[in-house]
């Protein structure tokens, strides 16, 4: 169901069935009393754990349901069978304005071959790991960059989010998603997830600015 700017998933199969990694790794489990409190996957798994629910992302939703056949979302005037592609998109876009710049990245991030989860709690969009062995730590971060609607990152708010990534051991990966006032503004149409496909983006990967490394010295910190 969509629930204020999410979709949650209720039905314990079918949480499990999305949650496990070797089925994608979707979404993150929440407490089931409606708080949304963040499970781990140990508590989750323990013996006598409360069930728990299925807290997905809109763009990964929006994959799901509309790109794997794996999902059935119900919007709160759609029918028991579901809400139709155009009416997700419609309703996902009136949500987030960032909703199709976000899913156009995202579409190209999974083409690429990445495993996408959220960053928020890293203060990213997405974090992306590798689709090869089990589950293990992200790699990298991914910040989306609507080149049309939004401002381009001050120099102080990327080395912020540079340093924040080097923090917790992984890169940060720009995506700029560009599109012309016309496209942006046909973006928001029931229509627009075939043009969100089609946009352009391009991933750049950032590195910090060591003093040590500008000199030719070896950083301990490093």
């Amino acid at each position: 169901a969509f629930e204020g700017g999410q979709v949650v998933v209720r039905r314990q199969e079918h949480v499990r069935a999305l949650n496990r990694w070797e089925h994608g790794a979707h979404g993150e489990l929440v407490t089931s009393d409606g708080a949304f409190t963040p499970v781990s996957h140990r508590a989750a798994a323990a013996e006598g754990a409360d069930p728990c629910w299925l807290q997905l992302g809109l763009t990964e939703a929006y994959h799901l349901a509309f790109v794997q056949n794996r999902l059935r979302i119900l919007l709160a005037a759609s029918a028991g069978d579901g809400a139709t592609a155009g009416d997700c998109w419609v309703a996902f876009c009136q949500s987030s304005a960032r909703f199709p710049h976000e899913y156009a990245a995202y579409q190209r991030l999974v083409s690429d071959g990445w495993r996408v989860r959220s960053g928020l709690s890293f203060g990213a969009d997405f974090a992306l790991y590798s689709a090869v062995g089990g589950r293990e730590h992200a790699s990298h971060l991914a910040l989306v960059q609507a080149a049309a609607t939004e401002a381009p990152l001050t120099w102080r708010a990327l080395q912020s989010h540079v340093r924040l990534s080097h923090q917790v051991n992984k890169r940060l990966v720009l995506c700029h998603v560009g599109a012309d006032d016309t496209q942006s503004a046909a973006l928001n149409g029931s229509g627009g997830a075939e043009l969100a496909t089609a946009l352009s983006v391009a991933l750049l990967t950032v590195n910090g600015w060591s003093p040590a490394r500008a000199h030719g010295e070896e950083s301990a910190l490093e």
